[in-house]
Parts: C-alpha cells; sequence; structure tokens
C-alpha cells in the first residue's frame, strides 16, 4: 500500500493512543494493526487475516477489526475516491459490508458534530426554539 496509507495507519494509531487504553492494549492494538497490515500486503482477504488474529478480548478484537477496516475506506474511498465496490474487492469482502462501515462512519462523524455543537454553545440537547 502507499506511503499516505502508512501514514494513515499511524496517525489512528496515534489518535487511539491518546484514547485511555492500558500500555498492554496500546501494544495489542499496534501489533494487530500491523498484522492485518502485512496480512493484506501478502494477497491475503480481510477476514483471513482477521480471522487469524489472536486477541483475548472478543470486544477490543472487534474493535481493531473495525478501525482496520474504517481506516481503509477512509484511505482509499475518502482520499483516494475509489468506489466501495473497489475497495470491497481489494479486501476480498462484501460491497454491503464496506457500505455499512462508511454509514456508520458517516454517523460518527455527525454525532462528532453535534457533540462538538454542544460543547461550544455549552447545551446538552439540541437547539431549542420555536420552529
Amino acid at each position: 500500500m502507499s506511503e499516505q496509507w502508512r501514514e494513515t495507519v499511524e496517525d489512528r494509531i496515534e489518535t487511539v493512543e491518546n484514547i485511555d487504553f492500558s500500555e498492554k492494549e496500546e501494544k495489542i492494538y499496534e501489533e494487530s494493526i500491523t498484522r492485518i497490515k502485512e496480512g493484506m500486503d501478502s494477497g491475503l482477504g480481510f477476514d483471513e487475516v482477521c480471522a487469524k488474529l489472536v486477541v483475548e478480548d472478543k470486544e477490543f478484537k472487534r474493535l481493531i477489526i473495525d478501525d482496520y477496516l474504517k481506516m481503509t475506506i477512509a484511505d482509499l474511498h475518502f482520499s483516494k475516491e475509489q468506489s466501495t465496490q473497489d475497495v470491497a474487492d481489494m479486501l476480498k469482502i462484501p460491497e454491503a459490508r464496506v457500505a455499512s462501515a462508511r454509514a456508520e462512519m458517516l454517523d460518527e462523524v455527525l454525532q462528532a458534530s453535534v457533540d462538538a455543537y454542544h460543547t461550544k454553545s455549552g447545551q446538552e440537547e439540541g437547539p431549542t426554539g420555536n420552529a
């Protein structure tokens, strides 16, 4: 994958490091992302690579897998304007799964925007008015 992709992965790892993960979790996260990337680079499918990941905490494993999928979508679909079908083909997964993750990403951005608005305006709920 491209050097820009490596920067995207490194940025995401840096972002995740700012979450309150333990030192052990950070190490597992970084190693897992690297293993997925290496597996993908070797030509394996996304699900095949992810099935080989050994992470004891199943929810944490799911977070790692979701992050990698979203990083890939961000890089290939949003940055490089490849179709969701092209991304799915590269990952060797159904296009519907990429489309679903893409929609989830957009929802997360929307929610982050709403939260930022509420924080900035000092409101806990949405705007009120007589409309």
